[in-house]
């Protein structure tokens, strides 16, 4: 929303949000914890959508001149999470993603 005006509506959002295009998945054994394995990994609109430990994630991230950003939201029975950072790093990365 942008002030008081939507911008998308939740019927827009909720179809970038659907998988578009499905991603191969990884061998568990290349994931640096069980838990980072998604039986579920693809691409929306713009978005990846895939699961964590049997909740639906969906995130974008991208970076410029040394800076790097993700988002990442947790969708749960009683509400969501949104986790959203800046750094440089690309490392960072890898703790809250199947692939970097």
């Amino acid at each position: 929303m942008a002030g008081s005006a939507r911008l998308l509506s939740a019927e827009s959002i909720n179809f970038l949000h659907q998988p578009h295009i499905l991603v191969p998945q990884e061998p568990l054994e290349k994931h640096s914890h069980p838990r980072l394995y998604t039986r579920l990994s693809a691409y929306g609109l713009g978005w990846t959508v895939q699961d964590y430990d049997g909740w639906r994630r969906i995130g974008h991230s991208g970076g410029v001149d040394g800076i790097r950003c993700r988002m990442e939201m947790l969708e749960l029975n009683a509400g969501a999470v949104k986790v959203q950072t800046n750094f440089e790093d690309r490392r960072v990365y890898a703790p809250c993603s199947t692939r970097c």
